[in-house]
């Protein structure tokens, strides 16, 4: 990669000393661990057997965590009079998340715009294909206006006509077609999905053809504005259910804008004027009007004209028209004075292409009553399978005015207004992809301070405000993660712990997190102390070598790694009060595997003991960490119901599945102390239950394993 190499290299060198140090004294450490943990009487292992509680069940204050981690033998002391920490220390962090962010956003978001910063119309696409048809361009005849119109219209009327006569009508009362594109003679709902390999769309191929191939250019525009005014009106009236006919108007979209920016390099300013007066017919239709992300998408051709000096304010008189329109349109919906007209012509206009009133897909005015709130009309729509919908013109309009913001600052950007192009991303920021582009600025330009306060500031106004801009694989806390990526960039280490302290504590995964025991059953808590609980230990759909046998997740096993890399020398202080804050997971439902992690790392036996006790469901993995310091609680956690004498409390099942459970659980006893004594509890077994061959079998097996 290529930040890869200097990516966070100082604190990566600085960290190599520490991984050196941890490497010389890890043995030492693990001897002041046995000597902690490991009771050393006969009066201390009685003590952890009986292992005294409070009425709530917590461990008295002799036992906190705090308390108990102070100690000098427990800690341990280098001869520099350093607090060490316990156990082995996970590796360095990699940082591959921060790595893959920082060259995506350095290789591919950014430079795919082409300009100095991110853009949300403008891409380096449309610059580089104009460059190419400028080249392929001929001075070639246009077909006229009027027949580029009848060629595109015939296969269109031809596939609304067979569509009309195929449908069965029998079942339908005259009433019935008085609704949305009954001149048609039939609903839209009742229409099969619409497939361009009907050649319906043909004509218009044809015309954009001819078009493109042109560099006479307001006719060739011309044609190509009317392709697709004539399209998204095409498409209104058929039931485009797999989203053909709307991929096939986004292409058309895109040519337009890829000629049109060809001619902006070769217009003058009357030209560049009629061209975007052209466009604006068709952007202030009906059709785009009530679409406004696909309307900004036909208007941003105006963009090409931003890059010229001499025809820049035209592409900002533009989007003012736009906007105007859609102002008018506000108005006369709220004052009830509208005059029959759609935002796209005049009302006679409208009548001659559809004399019912009901030609197009949608209708926002209603020329008796625009304001009556009981009018279908004038809140339902019909979606592509022809199912009235209810889209309430307000919030059409306030998509519109965001849509707007985004033209806007495209247009300063484009333009070469760099610096107003960033302070408007910065004014923005309760808009998700304004906020990402600024965040992508800002990681482009490595301001890590400037990434830091937008972060602070962003969680601070909305706490859930998601990132729709950047790949969701690196950044797994949102906008958290860009915070830490630059408190890692800056060095702030004293912020970082406290952040990965409350990610700690606070961790859970969904995929693998499972329900807490309700612990307040006294009689299940009983059972679970005695090893008798049934849940968790004979359990044929989790075996313990499954349960024994899954490791840590990535997740977990990152985020401990940079907890313990930004803790450095003052590990174990910073645990203590990790665990101070956690207590043990009260008030807690769910199991935290990164805890476990850290109780495991650090050999915690009593404070893992704590933690079973609250989540019993963690006993088996954590037995082994048990075992260090409270061995017969190990004992019982792993055998269960079978005792040291070879008895089983209760009733064994005679059946070969607890057999193999059996030798299952002997095995993972052998891990943990010594097969020595695996060895002498199944002889012990077979002993206690000479009528049963099966178990003597199981067993034999084990042995011989």
């Amino acid at each position: 990669m290529v930040c890869g190499s200097t990516l966070f290299g100082n604190q990566i060198q600085a960290n190599n000393k520490s991984n050196a140090r941890l490497h010389t004294c890890g043995q030492e450490s693990r001897e002041d661990l046995m000597a902690s943990e490991n009771p050393s009487s006969e009066e201390d292992r009685q003590a952890c057997q009986d292992n005294p509680h409070d009425h709530n069940g917590d461990v008295p204050d002799s036992e906190q965590v705090g308390s108990a981690a102070a100690s000098k033998q427990d800690r341990g002391q280098n001869q520099s009079g350093q607090t060490r920490i316990r156990g082995s220390r996970p590796p360095q962090p990699q940082w591959h998340d921060f790595e893959i962010l920082i060259e995506t956003v350095n290789q591919d978001i950014e430079p795919e715009s082409g300009l100095d910063g991110p853009a949300f119309f403008w891409n380096r696409f449309i610059s580089d294909s104009s460059e190419d048809l400028a080249q392929r361009l001929t001075n070639s005849p246009v077909a006229p206006t009027d027949q580029a119109r009848t060629v595109m219209t015939l296969p269109m009327d031809w596939y609304l006509y067979e569509q009309t006569h195929l449908a069965d009508m029998e079942d339908k009362n005259q009433e019935s077609l008085a609704g949305i594109g009954s001149q048609l003679g039939i609903l839209r709902m009742d229409m099969p999905t619409f497939d361009l390999e009907s050649q319906a769309l043909a004509g218009v191929q044809a015309v954009v053809a001819n078009a493109m191939a042109s560099n006479r250019w307001k006719d060739a525009l011309g044609n190509l504005v009317a392709a697709i005014e004539l399209t998204s009106s095409f498409m209104g009236r058929v039931a485009d259910r797999d989203g053909q006919g709307f991929e096939f108007l986004k292409d058309l979209i895109e040519q337009l804008r890829i000629y049109m920016d060809a001619l902006a390099s070769q217009a003058d300013t009357q030209l560049a004027q009629e061209s975007l007066q052209l466009l604006l017919t068709v952007v202030c239709k009906d059709d785009f009007l009530l679409n406004p992300v696909q309307m900004m998408h036909l208007l941003s051709a105006c963009l090409s004209f931003a890059q010229w000096d001499d025809t820049r304010v035209l592409a900002y008189d533009a989007l003012q028209q736009a906007i105007s329109t859609m102002d008018r349109v506000r108005r006369e919906r709220t004052t009830g004075h509208g005059d029959g007209r759609q935002a796209g012509g005049s009302a006679e206009e409208t009548s001659k292409k559809d004399p019912d009133g009901h030609g197009g897909p949608t209708r926002f005015t209603d020329p008796d009553d625009p304001t009556d709130p009981d009018n279908p009309v004038n809140h339902l729509f019909e979606d592509s399978d022809g199912n009235l919908v209810d889209i309430p013109f307000d919030l059409i309009g306030q998509q519109f005015d965001q849509v707007c913001l985004f033209l806007q600052h495209d247009l300063l950007r484009v333009g070469g207004e760099e610096d107003r192009a960033d302070q408007f991303l910065a004014e923005h920021l309760h808009l998700e992809p304004m906020a990402d582009a600024w965040a992508i600025r800002l990681i482009g330009r490595r301001d890590w301070s400037g990434l830091l306060s937008l972060s602070e500031q962003v969680t601070a106004a909305n706490p859930n405000q998601e990132i729709l801009s950047l790949p969701e694989e690196p950044l797994p806390y949102g906008w958290e993660s860009l915070k830490e990526l630059a408190l890692v960039k800056l060095g702030r280490t004293e912020e970082l712990i406290d952040l990965y302290r409350e990610r700690i504590i606070e961790f859970y995964e969904p995929n693998t997190g499972k329900p807490a025991v309700n612990t307040s059953d006294s009689n299940r808590t009983r059972q679970m102390e005695q090893g008798t609980d049934p849940v968790a230990i004979y359990s044929t759909s989790t075996p313990l070598g499954t349960i024994q046998a899954s490791g840590p997740t990535n997740s977990a096993r990152e985020l401990l790694s940079r907890f313990y890399w930004a803790c450095d020398d003052h590990l174990l202080v910073q645990i203590e009060t990790l665990m101070t804050s956690y207590a043990d997971g009260q008030g807690r439902f769910t199991p935290n595997r990164a805890y476990e992690e850290l109780l495991i790392d650090q050999g915690l036996s009593r404070a893992a003991w704590r933690y079973c006790r609250r989540f019993p469901e963690s006993r088996l993995r954590l037995a082994p960490t048990i075992a260090r310091g409270l061995p017969d609680k190990a004992r019982t956690i792993i055998l269960g119901p079978i005792g040291m004498d070879g008895s089983y409390h209760g009733r064994l099942p005679d059946r070969r599945i607890a057999y193999q459970h059996l030798s299952q659980t002997l095995s993972l006893y052998a891990k943990v102390f010594s097969f020595h004594e695996a060895a002498t509890i199944a002889r012990k077994l077979t002993d206690h239950f000479p009528d049963r061959p099966a178990l003597a079998q199981a067993l034999r097996g084990f042995l011989e394993a």
